[in-house]
């Protein structure tokens, strides 16, 4: 009976074994083509969810599949997104996980202030409530100034855009409206990374907190 409990025993670690080992190998595997479909300079990092894993790979369906990835540029801007998070939902691959499909997918990242300010050529920090700081130095009077204002991030048609610019009290019209032509440009944001699009912007002590959302996803490794 003792010899049969221990039998059982390895069976059932070595059971496990090979599970993790196989969830281990699909995720470096997913992270690797994902990096080449979307042009990624780094592997995102990677999880398949569920257990047993042996189970799902058999089917070719898996719950719920999260990647992760840092320092993601936005093509056609001078923006880097921080900490993408995406998690996608109704997964279908094939064997390989050369073809890879989503029923659906939300997705988090961050815009940082540093990167932010130098898309669009002036200094930007958090304001507090939701705002942006920015400034700008400019010249006046033979000197320099750095008049500052505060403005509302928003998301609108395919482009992140700054309104309701908040300049005080005391800057002269001149200077207002070098700092309003400043954020008058919006930056498109409608060619993301995993495609998937922004639903909201919110400004917070990190920097723009973004807001994701896909639907019907498909990948495919590039050749």
């Amino acid at each position: 009976m003792r010899a049969l409990v221990w039998f059982l025993v390895v069976v059932v670690v070595l059971a496990l074994v090979l599970d993790r080992g196989g969830k281990a190998i699909a995720e470096q595997v997913v992270a690797s083509n994902l990096q080449s479909e979307q042009g990624l300079s780094q592997e995102p990092d990677v999880s398949i969810d569920g257990f047993p894993f042996l189970d799902q790979f058999a089917e070719g369906r898996y719950d719920h599949v999260s990647a992760s990835a840092d320092s993601v540029p936005v093509e056609d801007t001078a923006l880097t997104l921080r900490s993408v998070r995406v998690d996608f939902r109704g997964v279908t691959t094939n064997r390989d996980f050369s073809r890879f499909t989503a029923q659906r997918a939300a997705a988090t990242a961050t815009i940082g202030y540093a990167g932010l300010g130098r898309a669009l050529g002036v200094t930007t920090s958090y304001a507090g409530d939701g705002r942006v700081k920015i400034s700008k130095k400019l010249s006046a009077l033979g000197g320099s100034i750095t008049p500052s204002a505060t403005i509302e991030p928003t998301y609108e048609r395919g482009s992140l855009r700054f309104g309701d610019l908040d300049l005080g009290d005391d800057l002269p019209d001149s200077i207002g409206s070098a700092l309003r032509d400043a954020v008058d440009d919006a930056v498109r944001l409608d060619d993301l990374p995993f495609d998937v699009t922004v639903q909201s912007v919110r400004a917070t002590e990190q920097g723009l907190r973004l807001t994701l959302r896909g639907k019907d996803l498909s990948y495919s490794k590039a050749s």
